[in-house]
């Protein structure tokens, strides 16, 4: 699933596993948490609620009292608990492929890449999805 920003349907993802199935899910969260933070924090916005699957995130979030830095990981982590909630094996954070292109003309892209299983057993194919660079992309995105 591969969506521009964080505007994904959890719903869609609840209906195609039942057909058991593995995801490779793009969290494009990096601007739109960054840029929409008070309007998504604030309880006015539904597109996270959609997105996660759930209205409690807001409670956590307001729970856990830490920067709004942390707002991105957050909102990867608590994807992946939303995916658990369907019987997929929960990722941490750390486990996630971080994504970056740095180009002098614009800001940072962070993106995280999720390969989201039930299986242990597709561990190979976890590591396939992982595997890649930590260096930043020099891809030419702000022309």
């Amino acid at each position: 699933m591969d969506p521009f920003d964080f505007g994904m349907k959890f719903e869609t993802l609840r209906r195609l596993s039942a057909v058991f199935i593995d995801f490779v899910v793009l969290l494009a969260i990096g601007m739109d948490a960054n840029r929409n933070y008070d309007h998504y924090v604030d309880g006015h916005s539904t597109k996270i609620d959609e997105a996660l699957g759930n209205t409690e995130w807001r409670e956590r979030w307001k729970a856990v009292g830490v920067r709004r830095s942390d707002f991105r990981p957050f909102l990867a982590s608590e994807f992946s608990i939303s995916m658990a909630s369907l019987g997929y094996l929960q990722k941490p954070l750390d486990r996630m492929k971080l994504v970056r292109s740095v180009d002098k003309n614009c800001h940072c892209i962070t993106l995280r890449y999720s390969h989201v299983t039930r299986w242990p057993s597709n561990s190979g194919r976890r590591a396939q999805v992982q595997h890649g660079s930590d260096k930043p992309l020099g891809l030419s995105l702000c022309r």
